[in-house]
């Protein structure tokens, strides 16, 4: 039997802030040369063990190996900047150095060529030639795409001698196409010898990818299993448990509204821009759509079309049987056109106001001076009372947990009840309990009555919500088979181990 070597290991490892334990039983048993994946159930354990892995934080108590050798806690960091690697949505690169530079230059292996362009020219070609890659070396860091970057920081971690690279979020800020290129490149990567850890929330790429799998759950590791012998559905229970009870409880009933004919609340009608090529599209009343691209300009010019940020060169949007036509995204909400941007819980919400206040400060250009109007507070007060326990007069935000946050982010909009929202990747940096909330609330949404349109890069979300799925690629509406054909026929390309990358 051949004995794995263990790269990193963790045992009852207990980490406490404001006297409050985030891990209490934490173990970890990363293998060298595997792919590790990590599920946690909920955001703040994440964000915890990631600091972990920084060196910005260390345990209280426990043990800790890295290669088989035990290491004094309070050393952790020093041990940790040299075999760790963090990539996530924040790039790491030094945008005034050069992609050459960037990779090469804090290499201790490279040190001695510090001073000599030649040498590091050819060091980069012979690292191009190992793992299939083609760079263009001349392009600016700023000008990277997300997947180059990710690439990059790759390399940058292979040459830097890292033992361990950490992965976070990627399905956040990647495509699916970009995606696959990613894990081609990490396959190549751990067979010489590298071993990564992706941490993820409840997504098929985390049992598509790894070779084992941590499940957390309130601080203590539940168990480690290899992906492909667990069930999912098993899995998914334990992270939820009593809590998703819990919020089940808290979702309002919604009365649907009578069906009536179908009617479009908002239609694209032949619309051209520079990249859209005669978009077409309608949504009803309480229907929900989920637009699905493949490229960030066919998504950024739908958007910027709703909130007026951008004109059609040719075509109509109309809303409620009107031409569309707004300047910002405050005449947008005026129109009916209301926006729930990515990770609302951090991103639209005021933390030094009230709950009441953030509910009601749009809801003031419907109600002017509601603040003095008490039917209209307690109005609101009394339907949210069923979602939040608390005195939401008094409350500030700051205080509440990210599942609270996410659902003052759509309640809000359920409240207003405007003709469509606008949902841009609503599952962005979420946990399973933020998921199953912002499931909820699209769902409450659609029974009000009001249209949801959804925006996503990740292939796995638009199943979560039930709804037309619309494909969009180079501006152009395609077919599922086409995007099923780009994603896994191209990629692959029938298995090739010597694929390239065009970066």
């Amino acid at each position: 039997m051949i004995m794995r070597e263990e790269m990193l290991v963790i045992e009852n490892g207990k980490i406490s802030k404001a006297e409050n334990d985030i891990f209490r039983e934490l173990y970890l048993q990363i293998y060298k040369g595997e792919i590790f994946g990590i599920i946690f159930d909920n955001i703040l354990e994440r964000r915890c063990l990631l600091d972990f892995f920084k060196g910005n934080k260390t345990l209280d108590s426990g043990r800790i190996y890295l290669s088989n050798e035990k290491i004094v806690i309070k050393e952790s960091p020093k041990y940790f900047e040299s075999y760790i690697a963090v990539i996530e949505r924040t790039s790491k690169l030094i945008s005034s150095l050069s992609i050459l530079e960037n990779v090469l230059l804090f290499a201790p292996s490279m040190q001695k060529y510090i001073t000599d362009n030649k040498k590091y020219a050819y060091a980069m070609e012979e690292i191009k030639k190992q793992l299939y890659i083609d760079i263009p070396m001349d392009k600016s860091v700023s000008s990277l795409t997300s997947k180059e970057r990710v690439i990059i920081e790759l390399i940058k971690a292979y040459i830097e001698g890292k033992k361990l690279v950490a992965l976070t979020d990627i399905t956040d800020f990647l495509k699916s196409t970009e995606l696959m290129d990613i894990f081609s490149l990490l396959t190549r990567l751990r067979e010489l010898g590298m071993t990564f850890a992706i941490i993820e929330s409840f997504e098929d790429i985390v049992f598509e990818w790894t070779d084992r799998l941590a499940i957390i759950r309130n601080g203590k590791t539940l168990g480690i299993y290899r992906s492909k012998d667990i069930n999912r559905q098993q899995i998914y229970s334990a992270l939820i448990g009593d809590q998703y009870k819990y919020m089940v409880n808290k979702i309002v009933p919604i009365k649907e509204d009578e069906p009536e004919e179908l009617h479009p609340i908002l239609k694209f009608v032949n619309i051209n821009t520079e990249i859209l090529k005669n978009l077409n599209f309608s949504i009803n009343k309480g229907e929900v759509i989920k637009i699905y691209y493949m490229d960030d300009s066919s998504y950024s010019h739908i958007v910027e079309l709703l909130k007026g940020m951008r004109k059609p060169v040719s075509g109509h949007i109309i809303v409620s049987d009107k031409e569309y036509r707004v300047n910002d995204a405050h005449q947008a909400v005026n129109k009916g056109i209301c926006f729930v941007e990515e990770s609302p819980y951090k991103n639209m919400l005021f933390y030094d106001m009230s709950i009441l206040d953030n509910l009601t400060l749009t809801l003031a250009d419907k109600v002017p001076f509601i603040w003095m109007k008490r039917r209209y507070t307690k109005s609101v007060q009394e339907f949210v009372s069923r979602f939040i326990d608390d005195d939401i007069t008094k409350i500030r935000l700051s205080g509440l947990s990210p599942v609270k946050l996410q659902q003052i982010a759509y309640l809000k909009w359920l409240i207003y009840a405007p003709s469509v929202v606008v949902c841009i990747k609503p599952f962005t940096e979420v946990d399973i309990h933020l998921r199953e909330v912002t499931v909820n609330m699209i769902e409450m949404l659609r029974r009000r009555g009001i249209a949801v349109i959804i925006f996503t890069s990740n292939i796995s979300e638009t199943y979560r919500i039930e709804g037309e799925t619309i494909y969009i690629r180079n501006g152009q509406v395609i077919d599922a088979d086409e995007v099923y054909q780009v994603i896994y026929g191209e990629v692959y390309d029938g298995g090739n181990e010597c694929e390239r990358f065009e970066v």
